[in-house]
């Protein structure tokens, strides 16, 4: 049985390669990111009816498999501070949605 070629991560475009290497760097060893690019994160307001986005950070948004838990994630980065600010661990019920090309929610 022939063992399959370990995964490379996928750099972002918007990117310099220092920029990706860093970011590959922070993902670490049996974390492999599968797509990559810059992304702001806005969540609702958590009182009353979540009719109002706030800007919680900016960042490099990848979408990892992470082999050591065994699942994927959509993981956020702060390349300045070279650490994970957001993670969303998918799971099979997760609702994903494309609202407009620049706007996903989930």
């Amino acid at each position: 049985m022939t063992a399959k070629p370990p995964r490379t991560n996928v750099p972002s475009v918007l990117l310099t390669s220092i920029e990706n290497e860093t970011i590959f760097r922070i993902i670490g060893g049996p974390c492999t990111t599968l797509a990559t690019t810059v992304v702001q994160l806005y969540l609702s307001n958590h009182e009353g009816y979540h009719n109002k986005w706030n800007k919680q950070c900016c960042g490099v948004v990848c979408y990892i498999k992470d082999n050591a838990k065994r699942s994927f994630f959509i993981r956020i980065y702060d390349i300045m501070q070279q650490k994970m600010i957001f993670e969303q661990e998918l799971y099979t019920q997760f609702v994903y949605k494309i609202v407009r090309e620049y706007f996903h929610t989930f």
